[in-house]
């Protein structure tokens, strides 16, 4: 099932359970407030999933399942950059 119907504390839960994988897959804390190189790809990785997975969850709200550099979360445009920048990739891939 995808996200549609859920309550916001269900959605956040089903986001923190992506970031979880993704954290597990890639050997990594992707939700943390750094921008090392080995910490982008799977942070984007994340949003992306995130956006494509729990539907009608806002930007503000994925934001705030990760940690940013200079507020306490990662703001709107930077969650939809990474969307982006996966979203391109898949295409290209194909």
């Amino acid at each position: 099932m995808r996200g549609k119907g859920l309550n916001l504390e269900s959605k956040r839960e089903k986001g923190k359970l992506i970031i979880d994988f993704v954290n597990k897959h890639f050997s990594v804390e992707c939700n943390v407030g750094k921008r090392n190189r080995e910490l982008i790809f799977p942070r984007q990785i994340a949003t992306y999933f995130i956006c494509e997975y729990v539907e009608n969850m806002s930007t503000v709200e994925i934001g705030k399942l990760f940690k940013g550099r200079v507020n306490d979360y990662l703001d709107h445009a930077t969650i939809l950059h990474n969307r982006n920048k996966i979203r391109d990739w898949i295409e290209i891939k194909d």
